[in-house]
């Protein structure tokens, strides 16, 4: 399988491997160090040692997308076909690897009693004196490929029957994704038939989700309905977390010349880019980029042929919004509330402020409430639209 990547992504899996291993290692041992009896022979220098003796089976290497941890709005998302969206972005995924160690240094007795790392105001646990700990137990979940995963992702012939069975005939995109540790697992594919997924694990790898059979094909929707009630405290009671999308504001701002839709029309759940939080912006400030003169090029990653071109350099020249550094905007970098709003402030030039509080500012000002801001965890072009409508009808546009 090692012949299946190029060069340049051979490189990228083993040094994504490393830099992880680089951060998480101290913090790992750290952890260990709460053990009141740690065998003296294992240092950090010998773990350190031992990492460096890792083998990566590259046979088992698979790109791991992950659902958003921090929001609860995955089945909304699955219901209107948009579950791609809540996805972290490309920079969050991960190359799952399946790892080959030694055995000498894997297993020595522990003795007294351990506090799990991150969690220092527990009681701490007693271990057995005859417990057997695998140094590397604790390896992160990411990079320990189940076999059955393996073979099912890689299996052509057997998803092909799965979407000839539902009459699918293209797949146009396709993700390994994760939600949590093991909490979720599934192959996610995006078809002429709208999104699906197959259950590849669940549960800390104990079990399916209930109704969805592991290794068969559903509806995202149905993956993620199932998903939501299989955690519910109270499956009675439970309900789907649904995010306003601020359609009549959006509307409003469309019938004015201020919002452009796609071919998904407004498209209110997408996530907002700081290209797109330009545009509307600048629109909304009244300044036509189109007749704007724009002087050299300022941003390496804004070619003179990318659509936004113009967009980025005259917010740059009006302030509105700075670069991220090195010469570079990331135009396609998804915008958070306090980040938006902190253009909102720079465009309606109301002076000097601390950008961190500035959606407290929108909140104080009447242009949001608290409620609002409850569901702008996740912003979109939905809030978005909500912010400048409100900031519009509050004269700061």
């Amino acid at each position: 399988m090692d012949k299946c990547f190029t060069e340049e992504e051979l490189a990228t899996i083993r040094n994504e491997f490393e830099d992880f291993y680089l951060a998480w290692l101290p913090q790992n041992f750290e952890a260990l160090s709460y053990v009141s009896k740690f065998p003296k022979e294992h240092t950090h220098e010998t773990y350190t040692q031992h990492m460096d003796t890792l083998i990566l089976d590259f046979s088992t290497a698979v790109r791991v997308s992950y659902l958003d941890g921090n929001t609860w709005y995955s089945e909304q998302y699955a219901k209107e076909g948009a579950l791609e969206y809540y996805f972290l972005p490309e920079e969050y995924d991960v190359w799952q690897i399946k790892v080959h160690e030694p055995t000498e240094l894997a297993e020595f007795t522990l003795s007294g009693k351990v506090i799990p790392y991150g969690r220092e105001n527990q009681d701490y646990y007693p271990i057995p004196d005859d417990f057997k700990y695998d140094l590397f137990e604790s390896r992160p979940y990411w990079f320990q490929v189940k076999e059955q995963e393996i073979k099912t992702i890689k299996n052509e012939k057997y998803i092909e029957g799965l979407l000839k069975e539902k009459g699918i005939s293209e797949v146009r995109s396709m993700k390994f994704v994760s939600r949590g540790s093991y909490e979720l697992r599934a192959l996610y594919l995006n078809t002429d038939k709208g999104e699906y997924m197959i259950l590849l694990n669940s549960t800390n790898n104990k079990s399916a989700i209930d109704g969805i059979e592991l290794f068969k094909l559903y509806t995202a929707a149905e993956m993620m309905e199932a998903f939501r009630l299989h955690h519910a405290a109270n499956k009675e009671t439970s309900k789907m977390y649904e995010k306003p999308v601020y359609e009549t504001e959006a509307l409003a701002l469309k019938s004015d010349g201020l919002l452009y839709g796609n071919e998904r029309g407004l498209d209110l759940l997408k996530p907002l880019t700081r290209i797109e939080a330009a545009a509307i912006l600048l629109r909304a400030m009244g300044i036509n980029v189109n007749e704007t003169q724009v002087q050299a090029q300022t941003f390496s990653d804004v070619a003179t042929s990318h659509w936004g071109y113009s967009v980025a350099e005259t917010a740059y020249d009006t302030g509105l919004i700075r670069g991220v550094g090195e010469n570079m905007f990331a135009p396609d970098k998804r915008v958070s509330a306090t980040e938006f709003g902190t253009m909102v402030l720079r465009a309606a030039n109301t002076g000097e402020f601390n950008w961190e509080e500035a959606v407290d500012i929108l909140v104080s000002r009447g242009i949001l409430t608290e409620e609002n801001i409850k569901y702008m965890d996740f912003f979109t072009r939905g809030d978005m639209a909500k912010i400048i409508y409100e900031a519009r009808a509050h004269g700061l546009f």
